[in-house]
């Protein structure tokens, strides 16, 4: 309250002429020179409109253009409106942590998943996962990485690791995209010890409403393998789509699938599948958001040595912490 009775105060006082910018509440910004300055108007001087008399609830600020560096003098007219502009204000993110230079401005979560059983044959189940989105008018990114790990009566079943990185290239007039796609995969119990995958090409929103969003993709890939006896670079064709459709205010199911087929051996295949079911626990303005998420992963490849399966399906529960 003093604050706003010495700005008051200090408005009100007599000013030497002075050149200035001042932003209307319009968005409209004029430079001009200020003859005078009242607690309800301005009067100023431009150099094509001629004199003119501004009110002061139609100005935002006030910028010297003798001190570009100076901070704008804000235009105050009652602790009300010192209050709705606090109000209107976006609470900053700092990243993750507290660092900036880590995810700031994205939806970041950490996922966790554990079961565990201790009889005659002990067993363990472990799933982390963390992902990190972000979407403006004109980029979209997708950032994460999945682990498992299990064992049971002392022998391990599973012991892998998937990190991707996803850029979308988006256009604000259109439903088209662009895309660039990075993924690694390593797996202790695979034939191969990892394998890396890159992938660009166009992608098509073919539905976008309230509820649910249906991209559509398709693409140039390429596929090698490390520590397998094929490990030549593969060029395969991809074609795939992801959804995200909100069920109901605290429910929300997100699919997605990519097919590849190689150029050499076209009509032989593999397919990646991958579904989530999330659960809001906390409402909307929680510290920290919290869900309960059902996921299920395939995979399915056409060639594989003699010893592994074809197809794969793991599913589990998990609780989401939002970062």
């Amino acid at each position: 309250m003093i604050k706003t009775i010495l700005l008051s105060f200090l408005i009100c006082l007599p000013i030497i002429s002075h050149s200035a910018a001042i932003k209307l509440s319009s968005g409209d910004e004029i430079n001009v020179e200020i003859l005078e300055q009242t607690d309800s108007y301005i009067r100023v001087k431009h150099s094509v409109l001629g004199e003119l008399t501004i009110q002061k609830e139609q100005v935002i600020a006030i910028t010297n253009n003798e001190d570009k560096a100076a901070e704008p003098e804000l235009i105050i007219a009652d602790a009300t409106q010192v209050e709705a502009i606090e109000e209107d204000k976006e609470p900053t993110d700092h990243g993750m942590f507290g660092f900036d230079l880590i995810f700031p401005d994205f939806r970041r979560s950490f996922s966790l998943g554990v079961k565990g059983k201790n009889d005659e044959t002990s067993e363990i189940d472990i799933h982390t996962a963390f992902d990190a989105d972000y979407e403006d008018d004109y980029k979209r990114w997708d950032i994460g990485f999945r682990s498992d790990y299990s064992k049971e009566g002392g022998t391990g079943t599973d012991n892998d690791f998937r990190g991707f990185v996803n850029r979308d290239w988006l256009n604000p007039d259109s439903d088209w995209r662009y895309f660039a796609k990075g993924q690694y995969d390593w797996d202790q119990y695979k034939s191969w010890d990892y394998r890396l995958t890159g992938i660009v090409g166009p992608g098509y929103r073919l539905i976008k409403n309230d509820t649910l969003e249906l991209i559509g993709r398709t693409g140039l890939a390429l596929k090698k393998e490390y520590g397998s006896e094929d490990d030549d670079l593969v060029a395969e064709l991809m074609v795939g789509f992801n959804s995200d459709w909100k069920l109901a205010k605290f429910h929300t199911v997100k699919f997605g699938t990519e097919f590849f087929s190689p150029f050499e051996d076209f009509g032989e295949f593999r397919n990646l599948s991958h579904l989530d079911w999330i659960y809001k626990l906390t409402d909307e303005g929680s510290n920290r958001d919290l869900s309960l998420k059902v996921t299920m992963d395939y995979e399915y490849d056409w060639e594989v040595d003699p010893d592994d399966s074809h197809d794969e399906l793991v599913y589990r529960t998990m609780l989401v912490l939002g970062l």
